[in-house]
């Protein structure tokens, strides 16, 4: 029998929650709640699908990440847009654009991160999902948007 490998809930709904807006971003989709739960069946009937606990708390914060992106995205993609000298949000790689949109949606929404640990999340999914330089790009737009949403805590 094999032993299952213990994975972050909040690790894998952030992946999650970018590979839903990855998807819904390229279609030009907004959050349909018949939509999103289908992504979750498929995600739960993968043969590297997580155990029920991970799923549980993982799925939740997918939906919360997604929800609270695809709501505020004007906003989120604002604060983008004025630390991303020279670059328009329609001209990123989708990936790079969608990573930074979660990491902003948690800099502003979720507390209970630090943002340095936000901005690490970030800097490992587009390690993952983006091409060989989109890291560096998520990691330079991520710190700067985190000393600038979350001051007080950047300086700790």
């Amino acid at each position: 029998m094999s032993k299952k490998i213990k994975r972050n809930p909040r690790s894998l709904g952030r992946k999650w929650a970018l590979q839903y807006l990855y998807q819904s971003d390229i279609a030009k989709l907004e959050f349909q709640e018949e939509e999103f739960a289908l992504f979750i069946t498929q995600i739960e009937n993968a043969p590297s699908a997580p155990n029920e606990h991970e799923s549980s708390k993982g799925f939740a914060f997918a939906r919360e990440i997604v929800q609270g992106v695809l709501n505020n995205i004007k906003e989120i993609d604002a604060f983008i847009t004025e630390e991303a000298k020279n670059w328009k949000i329609d001209r990123m790689a989708t990936t790079d654009r969608n990573v930074l949109r979660i990491a902003v949606f948690e800099l502003m929404e979720i507390k209970t991160n630090h943002p340095v640990i936000i901005v690490n999340e970030a800097v490992e999914l587009a390690k993952t999902f983006g091409d060989s330089d989109s890291f560096k790009f998520v990691n330079g737009i991520g710190d700067t948007l985190a000393r600038k949403l979350r001051p007080e805590e950047m300086e700790k």
